[in-house]
């Protein structure tokens, strides 16, 4: 049992929502509410009284107000049942569905291990049944991946948006599954398009080295590391102005060696 300071959990949501993802990551998947309870009792209090949300005053009122599957979901989905459900869904649509084809609940339990513990994304379920036919060759296939797939996921937040940098980061981490030229028509897709936009704006170093820490080890050319150097010139342009002082051109280049040298760690 954890014992808090008075005060704690109560008009502290923050500090409820730290605990349970701690907890969930120690677990590897959401704790359950007699876990909890007996884990951060103050906290699950807090819930109970409405002092964590006024709306919410019960375990399956927080999950859902955090997103999160209620209990009856956690085992609903087993193996068999998110075969079935997948299965159906194929002969429906004469393809394997997208992602946001079937129910949140299915690839929620996927992305959390409990159909295999090997399975953690739609990508590797396919595979580990066989189903897997590699081309994107549609922007709905390509949404889909960009919105699912963490290395997908990584190269978006590398490119910050940019449909050109995005295009030669995907040819090289899925070769022979994509082509330049595809990825750039299925940009102009107006949901593609919409989705690429939110990466888009001021961004910190964090935000060029942290994605190249996953797909660096991908880039058989030194393409992905040339996108990376020139964002990094870039960001320094933008932030430093056309008249940097001593200090600021210090300070940024303090910056850069730390994440630079984490990197290479």
């Amino acid at each position: 049992m954890n014992r808090k300071p008075s005060g704690y959990w109560t008009n502290n949501p923050q500090n409820v929502d730290c605990a349970f993802d701690t907890y969930g990551e120690e677990l590897g998947r959401d704790p359950t509410v007699e876990e909890f309870g007996i884990k951060y009792p103050g906290a699950l209090g807090a819930i109970g009284r409405g002092k964590y949300h006024p709306d919410v005053k019960t375990w399956n009122d927080y999950l859902k107000h955090r997103g999160f599957q209620i209990n009856l979901e956690i085992g609903k989905w087993t193996p068999e049942k998110i075969d079935q459900e997948v299965d159906e869904k194929r002969a429906q649509l004469g393809r394997n569905p997208l992602t946001k084809e079937l129910k949140p609940s299915i690839i929620n339990s996927i992305h959390k291990g409990r159909y295999h513990p090997n399975v953690h994304s739609w990508e590797t379920y396919l595979k580990h049944r066989g189903l897997w036919n590699g081309q994107i060759n549609s922007p709905e296939k390509l949404s889909d991946l960009l919105k699912s797939e963490p290395v997908a996921q990584h190269a978006v937040r590398l490119a910050h948006g940019d449909e050109v940098d995005l295009a030669d980061i995907l040819v090289v981490l899925y070769a022979g599954r994509i082509t330049r030229e595809d990825v750039l028509q299925f940009a102009e897709d107006p949901s593609l398009r919409e989705y690429l936009g939110k990466f888009r704006g001021p961004g910190c170093v964090r935000d060029i080295v942290e994605p190249i820490e996953h797909i660096l080890p991908l880039d058989k050319e030194d393409v992905i590391k040339g996108i990376m150097l020139r964002r990094l010139r870039e960001h320094a342009r933008e932030k430093l102005g056309p008249r940097p002082t001593q200090e600021e051109q210090q300070s940024l280049l303090e910056e850069l060696s730390k994440e630079i040298e984490a990197l290479a760690a």
